[in-house]
């Protein structure tokens, strides 16, 4: 009996100490590692968010940059305002190889924008219907920013083809 009773003891003590172990260190373990699974799973939800912002970030960037190309293209195709001469004589050499009469090249007061400057220059001039087209073909392929703001053609007499034209033209300078 006292073996059994030695026994009964061991075994409760043995309980006991698996009891208290599991109250001491296993339960604080469970939860402290289902703390950190909660913590992992948040973070994981804050990676997968960051991912997403950050590859909207990159189409961002990306469109940034074609708009910073777009912006620098637009400048290059501005006129630098020390230029103006020489784009009056490309104007004018315009006129002569499509054979039109100069009768007035008149600039006219500068419009300030925010970015550039918007110059009109009123034009007349005379010839045949074919060489106003000629003109302003020449003029659509200038490099420079331009605009036909005006353009009125009018037939002074039927039995002549001449047409005499004016012509407001808009030149886009750089604001230097």
């Amino acid at each position: 009996m006292k073996l059994l009773t030695e026994q009964i003891i061991t075994v409760a003590v043995a309980v006991g100490i698996v009891c208290l172990f599991i109250v001491l260190v296993q339960l604080p373990q469970r939860h402290r590692l289902n703390a950190m699974q909660d913590q992992i799973q948040a973070q994981e939800e804050q990676l997968s968010q960051a991912k997403q912002k950050s590859s909207n970030l990159v189409i961002l960037y990306k469109r940034v940059e074609a708009l910073q190309e777009a912006v620098a293209e637009f400048n290059k195709r501005l006129l630098h305002p020390n230029k103006l001469g020489a784009f009056l004589e490309q104007i004018v050499g315009n006129l002569k190889s499509t054979e039109l009469v100069s009768q007035e090249i008149k600039p006219e007061s500068p419009t300030s924008m925010p970015r550039y400057s918007e110059l009109p220059i009123t034009m007349r001039f005379r010839g045949t219907f074919r060489s106003v087209c000629a003109f302003l073909d020449n003029v659509e392929n200038i490099t420079h920013l331009t605009q036909v703001k005006e353009l009125h053609l009018e037939g002074k007499r039927k039995d002549l083809p001449e047409i005499e034209a004016k012509m407001v033209l808009n030149i886009y300078c750089n604001r230097s």
